[in-house]
């Protein structure tokens, strides 16, 4: 699966990308996308099709109307209005402001590891090392400054 960690300032993810247990490639699990004026963060975790789907509602604007039904995915989406959590079917479920976050395969290392004081990037390569459906270069993104 994956390991993405929000640490309240960086969103971060691993790149490995696997198929049913076995090792597949690399590839991009976190985005920014421009919406209007705005700027998003977001990172899924699970099956690329559900993956895209999430991609593409972010990239029309996010109308909780057309939320895609998506299933076996965990995302966290980061706006200017704050983070949120996204899980199967669930719209988007608030985090508690400047709260730590960790979706995938590699979450319980990454908040632990966020939890023993390290950043988002630096809990995702912690969780590299642990998680075996983890691994590749850290990507980490963050807003631009208001």
């Amino acid at each position: 699966m994956t390991t993405i960690a929000w640490d309240g300032k960086t969103l971060a993810s691993d790149s490995r990308m696997t198929c049913p247990y076995i090792f597949d490639g690399y590839t991009g699990k976190i985005r920014k996308i421009t919406v209007g004026d705005e700027a998003v963060l977001i990172g899924v975790a699970g099956g690329a099709a559900n993956a895209g789907l999430l991609f593409e509602w972010v990239e029309s604007g996010m109308s909780a109307d057309a939320f895609p039904q998506v299933s076996n995915i965990e995302a966290i989406l980061v706006t200017g209005k704050g983070a949120f959590f996204v899980e199967d079917k669930s719209y988007l479920i608030p985090l508690e402001s400047g709260s730590k976050h960790a979706v995938g395969s590699g979450c319980e290392y990454a908040m632990s590891a966020m939890m023993a004081g390290k950043n988002a990037s630096k809990a995702v390569e912690i969780a590299i090392q642990l998680d075996t459906n983890s691994g590749g270069q850290v990507i980490s993104m963050r807003l631009p400054a208001r």
